[in-house]
């Protein structure tokens, strides 16, 4: 099972539950360090949670709810509602992915209060660990630089959809350079079939800061996949 969860939450009772409601997603809290199982209420429960509970709802208003734990059927990624939810309630988010009751693929925490992970070896979970959070996470942390983050659903991977197209458009403080005048920290681009589908950040020649699909983050050499760099963005100078 892949995993973070930098607090240390006791996920074993939230994992029973998930196993016990699959393939519907079961929902739950953590509260004075215990799982607290909660009637997913939602009219799709295959696909989406609601907790309709009156002792959840006066806890949450109390400020002591500690994380909410859901999880999915074979869906190893955060859709944009859970992204959405996680930023207006406030709290910690944790999903645990599974294929089928006996098989744990993830368990993933985010969110208010969540360590931020290293930069190297994270688990890839979509909407939560991808390529976009690595190049955000890295500009906060080394310039204080807060980019534009928005939701996202896993979708656009195998649709036509043109996500960092309408990206780029947010970024005015980057201009565009050629592949050819590479510097240290500047976001890279990746296309294929007509679209781009992945950033990554140029350290150097030997030093590509990546998180591909399915993959740990890592290094990788400029000559990676080199086939499908069309163009870098580089920070404006002030």
């Amino acid at each position: 099972m892949l995993s973070y969860n930098p607090l240390n939450f006791n996920i074993s009772d939230a994992i029973v539950h998930a196993q016990g409601e699959w393939p519907n997603e079961s929902v739950g809290y953590i509260f004075h360090k215990s799982y607290i199982p909660c009637i997913n209420s939602s009219n799709e429960p295959e696909n989406s949670f609601i907790i309709q509970n009156e002792e959840f709802d006066k806890r949450y208003i109390n400020g002591e709810v500690e994380a909410i734990i859901h999880s999915h059927n074979s869906r190893a990624y955060a859709s944009s509602i859970d992204q959405m939810k996680c930023d207006e309630m406030e709290l910690p988010f944790g999903i645990i992915n599974l294929i089928d009751p006996e098989i744990v693929t993830h368990c993933i925490f985010w969110g208010k209060g969540i360590k931020k992970a290293d930069y190297l070896g994270r688990p890839f979970f979509f909407g939560v660990f991808d390529c976009l959070t690595l190049v955000c996470d890295y500009y906060k942390q080394k310039f204080k630089i807060k980019l534009p983050s928005p939701y996202r659903d896993f979708e656009f991977i195998t649709s036509n959809h043109k996500f960092f197209e309408e990206y780029i458009g947010e970024l005015k403080q980057f201009d565009e350079v050629g592949i050819d005048d590479l510097q240290e920290d500047d976001i890279l681009f990746y296309c294929h079939s007509g679209r781009i589908i992945h950033i990554g950040i140029y350290i150097d020649e030997n030093k590509i800061l990546h998180h591909w699909l399915n993959q740990k983050s890592n290094f990788y050499p400029l000559k990676y996949k080199k086939e499908m760099l069309k163009f870098a963005l580089r920070r404006k100078q002030s």
